[in-house]
C-alpha cells in the first residue's frame, strides 16, 4: 500500500470517528436530563414499620395518612414519610377498644350527635368516621387526654381536631357540613395500631382518690395484677355521675 493510500485511509477513519463522537455527544445531554427527571419523579417511599410489626407504605411520597398509636395515645398526621401534626389523644377503654387495622375516612361531619348505652353527646365537633361507628372527633366532655377514655372513638382536643379535619380528605365542599368519600374525593388512610408495652407511661391518674401504677416484669410485659387495677380504674370512671366515656 502506498503512502497516498495510507493517508486516504487515515482521513477516512478520522472522519468516521468524528461523526460517531458527534452523535454520542448529541444524545448524551438529553439522556442525563432524562435520568435526572426520572430520579426526581421516583422519590424514595419508605415503609413505616411499627413496633408491633404492622406496616403502612404510602402510595406516593406526599400521600396523606393518619397514624393512631393506642399505647402511646397519639395521633400523627403524615404526608408520605414526613410528620406534619402530632397530638395526644384518648382512645377506647379496654372494655370498648378502638378497632385496629388500616382504613379510610368514610364520612366527615362538621358536627354530629352521638349516642349509645348510657350516654348522649349532641353536636360532637369535627367528626370523621373511618370504620362503622368509629371516628376521630373533637371532645368537649373531658380533658383527660393521654389515657383511654372512650367507647372506641379517638378523642382529640377540639382545636386539634379542627386542624386534622380540614387537613384530611375527603375535602369538605364550601358551605357544606357533611361529605362522603368517593373515587374523586377519596378519604385519607387511617392506620390504627397497638404500639408496644415500652410505649406505656409509668402512671395513669384515674381521679382525685385513685392512682394506677403500671409496672412491667422482667420480660417487659404488664402483670395481671396491674390489669386488675386498671379494671378498678374503669369501674371507678363508670361509677361517676354525669361522666361520659365516648
Amino acid at each position: 500500500m502506498t503512502i497516498k493510500n495510507l493517508l486516504i485511509l487515515f482521513f477516512v477513519i478520522l472522519i468516521v470517528g468524528v461523526a460517531l463522537a458527534g452523535e454520542i455527544f448529541a444524545y448524551a445531554p438529553s439522556n442525563i436530563i432524562e435520568a435526572k427527571e426520572q430520579s426526581a419523579h421516583k422519590r424514595t417511599i419508605k415503609e413505616t414499620q411499627f413496633d408491633d410489626g404492622s406496616i403502612y407504605k404510602p402510595a406516593h411520597p406526599d400521600e396523606k395518612w393518619i397514624e393512631v398509636n393506642l399505647v402511646k395515645q397519639t395521633v400523627t398526621a403524615w404526608e408520605g414519610n414526613r410528620a406534619v401534626m402530632h397530638f395526644i389523644v384518648s382512645t377506647g377503654l379496654p372494655r370498648t377498644p378502638t378497632v385496629q387495622g388500616t382504613f379510610r375516612i368514610e364520612t366527615k361531619y362538621a358536627k354530629k350527635g352521638m349516642s349509645g348505652p348510657g350516654y348522649y353527646l349532641p353536636g360532637v365537633p369535627y367528626t370523621m368516621f373511618f370504620y362503622s361507628g368509629y371516628a376521630l372527633h373533637g371532645t368537649y366532655w373531658h380533658n383527660k387526654f393521654g389515657q383511654p377514655m372512650s367507647h372506641g372513638c379517638v378523642n382529640l382536643k377540639t382545636p386539634e381536631s379542627e386542624m386534622l379535619f380540614h387537613w384530611a380528605d375527603p375535602v369538605l365542599p364550601t358551605g357544606k357540613r357533611f361529605v362522603e368519600s368517593s373515587e374523586k374525593n377519596l378519604g385519607t388512610v387511617v392506620v390504627v395500631h397497638k404500639g408496644t408495652s415500652d410505649d406505656l407511661s409509668p402512671q395513669i391518674a384515674a381521679g382525685p382518690d385513685t392512682q394506677i401504677t403500671i409496672s412491667k416484669n422482667i420480660s417487659g410485659s404488664i402483670s395481671s395484677v396491674n390489669y386488675q387495677r386498671l379494671g378498678d380504674f374503669i369501674r371507678y370512671l363508670d361509677g361517676r355521675p354525669n361522666f361520659y366515656l365516648e
